[in-house]
Formats: C-alpha cells, sequence, structure tokens
C-alpha cells in the first residue's frame, strides 16, 4: 500500500492488531486514518509521508509504536493519546511541521531523541 497517492481514507477495521512496517508510508492523499480498539502495535514508518493528515487519535489500547511512525505528516494539527503506550520512540512525529498544540499524558515516562523533531512546538 505504500506510496498510494489516490488513497484519502484509512479505516482499519477492528480484527487488526498490528499495521506493519511502513504500510501506509509515502501515501501522501490520506486525509483520516481512524483505529480501531483491537490495534495495539503501530510498526516503523506505518504513516511516515502521510502529509494530508490533519489529526491523529491513538488507539486506546496501543503498547507498541515504531521508529518514525508519524514522521512528515506534515499537516498534523492535533495529536491525541488516548493510549497504553509508555514510550515515544524516536522521530515518531518528527517534521510534523503544522503541529500546533500536543498534551503528553503522565503515562509517558521516555520521550527519545528527535521525536518531536523539527516540530514547530
Amino acid at each position: 500500500m505504500s506510496n498510494e497517492k489516490e488513497l484519502t481514507s484509512v479505516i482499519i477495521p477492528n480484527v487488526v492488531t498490528e499495521i506493519g512496517e511502513s504500510a501506509f508510508e509515502m501515501c501522501s492523499g490520506i486525509k483520516s486514518i481512524s483505529f480501531p480498539e483491537s490495534v495495539t502495535t503501530i510498526g516503523v514508518n506505518a504513516f511516515n509521508g502521510c502529509a494530508g493528515v490533519t489529526e491523529i487519535v491513538l488507539p486506546p489500547n496501543l503498547v507498541n509504536i515504531g521508529v518514525g511512525a508519524f514522521a512528515y505528516c506534515s499537516n498534523v494539527k492535533k495529536i491525541q493519546f488516548n493510549s497504553k503506550i509508555t514510550e515515544l520512540p524516536m522521530y515518531m512525529f518528527s517534521n510534523c511541521t503544522a503541529l500546533e498544540s500536543l498534551v503528553i499524558p503522565s503515562t509517558i515516562v521516555k520521550i527519545n531523541g528527535f521525536a518531536f523533531g523539527d516540530c514547530k512546538i
């Protein structure tokens, strides 16, 4: 699916527990992503370069997230943490240059290098 320019919306079915490495990487036409509660893992660079996305709502049962999962999602303005993750990996939201505000929940105990690299917040 990576590098698919015509894809505009992603609705993950509720039977999916893992989104693999680079699954939607560089799908720049995606404007919205809907995660079900079943998703526990989002792989490395899974949504890297999805420049059309404006909001990210992490699923509540997410426990594993890969490096650069949402890097270069340059139009993301809002990120909502509903998940069980305790660590933000390197480059997770790097180059999300439209990011306006962010509330990091107390469940996050470690933020790795460049997790928000080149963001303007």
